[in-house]
């Protein structure tokens, strides 16, 4: 649906932050797996990333990406509020779902 003509900017202007936003979050996945148990700062952040993204991609359309942005976004809050563990299982999702958005991405292109 066109509004103001200028989607396609805005589409592009999406993907290239979220492919930074992405790029954070590995980095911060791999913070959390070589240090001690991750503070409540690097946790906000992760979270606040995937919920960027999640807004990002609805207001653009993309809207498997923002529902995969979502899932992250909710695993990464279960990790906050301590009903989940900040284990290598968590941060093989998070990474997995990197992968598939950053898939997701490279298709809209």
């Amino acid at each position: 649906m066109t509004v103001t003509g200028h989607e396609d900017e805005f589409r592009l202007m999406f993907q290239e932050e979220a492919t930074a936003r992405l790029s954070d979050l590995v980095k911060l996945t791999h913070t959390l797996r070589a240090g001690p148990p991750p503070d409540a700062e690097l946790l906000d952040t992760m979270h606040r990333q995937a919920h960027t993204l999640h807004g990002g991609a609805g207001v653009v359309g993309f809207y498997a990406i923002a529902d995969e942005a979502e899932r992250l976004a909710r695993l990464i809050d279960e990790v906050r509020t301590r009903r989940r563990a900040a284990d290598p299982a968590f941060a093989d999702a998070v990474l997995a779902a990197v992968k598939d958005i950053r898939s997701r991405l490279a298709s809209e292109r």
